[in-house]
This record gives C-alpha cells, structure tokens and sequence, in this order.
C-alpha cells in the first residue's frame, strides 16, 4: 500500500498522484520512484580484500619455526590435528631438515663422552607419535606438559604430566585446587654409528604424584617398576633409537623409530 501523497523535498523531481485505483498503478508509482532514487545514488566500488602481508621467505628456519609453533599452538600440540594440518607441519620439518648444518654430528656427546648439543631440557610442542597422542583418549586424565630431560646424560627422561580431565570442565573462576601426575620414563642414550642417531636403553617407569588438591604431593608413594631386558639384544644397535632432523639453540626435532613419530621440542630452564 502507498500513501495517496508522496513529496520528496530532497529529490529534484516532486511526485505527487492520486490514491491509485488498481494494484497495477500502485506498482507502477512504486517502481518510478525506486528507479528515480536508484539513480541518485552514487556506487561506491568494493574495496577488494586485504591480503595478509608477507612475511619472511619461507626457506629460512626462522619462517619455518614460526610457521610450525604456529600449528602446535592452533592443533593443541598434534592432539587436535587434521590430516591437511599434519601434511603441512611435515612440509615444515622437512624444510628445516634441508638447511645446511655445521656439518657436526648433532647426536655427539648424547652418551656422556664429551659436550652435547642435545644437552637440555626439551618441551614437547608437536607430535605425530600414536604411543603419545593415545594418551589423550583416557577419559579421566588428560596429557598435561611433555618434556625430554637431557641435563644428566647419558640419561634421557621422558616426563609426561597427566591432568584431571574435570579440571576443564569447571570455569577457572571456580578456583578449583591442582591436582597432576608425572610419569618418568628413564632411558640411557648410546652412541650409533650412524649420523644423527641416539640409541636409547629403557631402564625403568616412575609414577610421582605432584600435586593433590593443591598441595605438594611428597608424602605420597612414587612407584617406579624396572622394565625387563630383551635377551641377546646388543643396546647399541636395538630397535629403541631416535634421529635428531633438526636441532638449534632452541628447537630440536626428532623421528622416533618404534612405534615411528615426529617430536618438535623447544628448550626451557626446567621441567616444572
């Protein structure tokens, strides 16, 4: 319906008629004064997208470091990840693999002979291992901080902290006490012949209660279980090994042998 009296005063063109007498006059008014309006109107262009602006070039490690923390972070560390997101941080390792190196063994002095890069400890922020990413299905616990603890070699302590999972459900605002679990598994690095590679001896499993309800859990017992030896097996040529595919001053990256998996680490001051 359209009023009997339409006047336009900022409109050059003043419209006036009389109540129509049929719909199709109606609609007739209605598409003159559309069409009168339309065309007083100026058409602005649509400003294309902004694209993202160009970063570093994509073959120095620093890129490629950035670009691979970035999937960790936006993946929840490899637990969380796609297929395309894998395909891409696999692109990234390789591309840190390629680098040229000081042409030194990285895996030098990982059995206590001398000075070793590997030296450190090390925090787990990406990983493709099924042995590690299995945790993750417990449905009471989930996988906290994962750390390689390499300050006393020949020792290498894997540490993984376990979280009550009903820790996310409750808002933080609720203030609800920490509670956590670690678990140490103990190896000892040997030297291998080849470039790159750490053989590792599985010696033992702890279990330490951190904390409970918020308090420090050192009145607790830390069960620690002996793993058997496989007969006849030489340690220092046995299935347990890893290769060191990238390693700086603050990130190394390793390929796991069995079950197979890739770790992208970053150096911290300590396992807390």
């Amino acid at each position: 319906y359209l009023p009997s009296h339409l006047n336009t005063h900022s409109n050059p063109m003043k419209i006036q008629y009389a109540a129509p007498r049929t719909l199709l006059c109606a609609l007739a008014c209605a598409a003159e004064f559309a069409s009168a309006f339309q065309a007083s109107v100026v058409h602005v262009p649509r400003r294309p997208p902004t694209a993202l602006a160009a970063g570093p070039p994509a073959d120095t490690a620093e890129a490629s470091k950035l670009a691979l923390l970035s999937l960790a972070a936006s993946y929840d560390r490899g637990y969380g990840a796609t297929p395309a997101a894998r395909a891409s941080a696999a692109d990234l390792v390789d591309r840190l693999g390629a680098l040229p190196s000081d042409g030194e063994d990285p895996a030098r002095g990982a059995d206590g002979s001398g000075t070793a890069p590997l030296s450190g400890v090390w925090r787990m922020v990406w990983t493709t291992a099924p042995d590690l990413l299995v945790l993750d299905a417990n449905p009471l616990w989930a996988v906290g901080a994962v750390y390689q603890d390499c300050t006393a070699l020949p020792a290498v302590i894997n540490v993984i902290d376990l979280v009550p999972r009903l820790r996310n459900l409750v808002p933080l605002s609720a203030g609800l006490p920490e509670s956590r679990l670690r678990l140490e598994v103990t190896t000892r690095a040997c030297a291998r012949e080849e470039v790159g590679r750490v053989g590792l001896d599985f010696e033992s499993v702890r279990v330490r209660p951190m904390e409970v309800l918020g308090r420090v859990a050192d009145f607790l017992p830390q069960p620690k279980f002996d793993l058997p030896k496989v007969p006849l097996v030489d340690t220092s040529a046995g299935p347990g090994f890893f290769d060191i595919l990238y390693l700086d001053d603050d990130m190394l990256i390793t390929d796991q042998n069995a079950p197979g998996g890739i770790f992208v680490l970053v150096k911290v001051p300590e396992a807390v």
